[in-house]
């Protein structure tokens, strides 16, 4: 699903070790004795196991979770930077405990998506580039960011600073580059979503 699957080196030197694999296209029908690939059947042990690895690791989605995040007493689990779960929730609470109102908490965490194809990332990437970019112009989730341990990015950059790190100039030139590109992100971002939302059966 283009969930940003993450898998260690030791668990790729596990899956080395299966050496029967079926190379048919997508299953469409599981049966007792049997994995259909269409209109091709392919024979199984009677009674096998079977387990679905393709299906959301995380129940986000745009139809049962749309709007915003905060809602009175409701919180709507999304996430805020994809694909980090762990981090989002984590921003999450932090606007929780230090804003007063739903509006300000949705405004700096706008609902980003688990895309499910290369062709509906873009929406993805610009959600995480316009809370990134909320969030770094407020100073309260800056100086939270410069110590969330779950953020990637935060610590690295502050250590940086603090030690005066000339590669801070190649990040200075990145942040340019991002912000002359936004327009583009936007525009690409926008039909991502428009494909993203529309129903699954109308997508081929």
């Amino acid at each position: 699903m283009y969930h940003y699957a993450v898998i260690s080196e030791g668990e790729i030197a596990m899956l080395r070790r299966i050496t029967q694999v079926i190379r048919k296209g997508r299953v469409t029908r599981v049966a007792n004795g049997a994995l259909h690939f269409g209109e091709t059947a392919h024979a199984i042990p009677q009674g096998a196991l079977h387990i679905d690895c393709t299906t959301r690791a995380v129940p986000f989605s745009a139809a049962d979770n749309a709007g915003p995040k905060f809602r009175g007493d409701t919180i709507m689990l999304q996430p805020v930077m994809v694909p980090l779960v762990t981090f989002s929730a984590a921003l999450t609470a932090f606007l929780l405990v230090h804003y007063l109102d739903d509006a300000t908490r949705n405004q700096l965490a706008r609902s980003a998506e688990l895309t499910d194809t290369p062709a509906t990332y873009p929406y993805a990437l610009m959600m995480n580039l316009m809370n990134r970019g909320t969030g770094a112009q407020d100073p309260q989730i800056s100086a939270w960011l410069a110590k969330s341990r779950l953020d990637p990015a935060g610590p690295t950059v502050a250590r940086m600073i603090a030690a005066g790190d000339p590669r801070l100039a190649a990040l200075g030139g990145f942040r340019e580059a991002v912000m002359a590109a936004m327009p583009d992100v936007i525009r690409l971002g926008m039909a991502a979503r428009a494909l993203h939302e529309m129903p699954r059966a109308s997508v081929t």
